[in-house]
């Protein structure tokens, strides 16, 4: 089976071997279940590792003058109630596997977005107001990291609960020291998007993920086919 990876702006550097990149700017998980059934016959036969990160609960608020990234609530969907919408696509044996999220540093990102703004007055009034929003970029990274870690959960479920593995992307920008984890933003290079070195770590989870997929799906055809000798043979 052609295996893909299938995400936002964050999966364009990833590249391998193994698996096909398509790299979807902005794009969620609706957008990509829409992208795949518009070509249904293309991924005829195939697993999609879809991978979007912090896009899940964020959006890019534009007005005239600026950007903002501003956190969304999770009551969005949940995993299931979304990718039902797959369904039609199992049938041409189109397999979708969820790749972990993982938590943007708002700071980072919206100083990144202000700095990168061609528009003086816009750029003059967000640096007015930046130690006026730092506490509450902080707050809002706060809570994206529990919606995250609640949200992981029924990613690593919902693949469990179709016989598929999980690449845990989340691990790639966490420190673990004893029993803690500590979100590391100096791995994402302006709060969102992944350095070089996590590009080359997410590479090889998701080659180290699809060899364990396909042994599974080696093993599920073997115990068909196993099956269906012994059917036979009643008959």
């Amino acid at each position: 089976m052609e295996s893909y990876l299938i995400g936002n702006s964050i999966v364009k550097d990833i590249r391998s071997r193994e698996f096909i990149t398509i790299s979807l700017p902005g794009a969620n998980w609706q957008d990509i279940i829409r992208y795949v059934k518009e070509r249904a016959n293309r991924f005829t036969n195939s697993i999609i590792y879809i991978h979007v990160g912090p896009v899940r609960f964020t959006r890019i608020h534009r007005t005239e003058n600026r950007k903002e990234m501003q956190l969304v609530d999770r009551n969005t969907g949940t995993v299931d109630s979304i990718f039902q919408e797959w369904r039609p696509l199992r049938e041409n044996n189109t397999i979708p596997v969820i790749c972990t999220l993982y938590p943007a540093d708002f700071e980072k990102y919206n100083n990144h977005l202000a700095g990168s703004s061609t528009k003086r007055e816009g750029r003059r009034i967000i640096q007015v107001g930046r130690q006026i929003l730092r506490g509450f970029y902080a707050e809002n990274t706060n809570k994206i990291r529990g919606m995250v870690v609640e949200e992981n959960k029924d990613i690593v479920g919902y693949n469990k609960s179709h016989e598929m593995c999980t690449p845990f992307m989340h691990n790639k920008i966490f420190t673990r020291r004893r029993q803690y984890y500590n979100f590391r933003s100096t791995y994402l290079c302006d709060g969102l998007h992944p350095t070089r070195d996590i590009v080359s770590r997410w590479k090889e989870e998701v080659e180290r993920v699809i060899r364990l997929n396909r042994v599974k799906m080696d093993y599920m055809r073997g115990q068909w086919l196993r099956h269906r000798e012994r059917k036979n043979r009643r008959n």
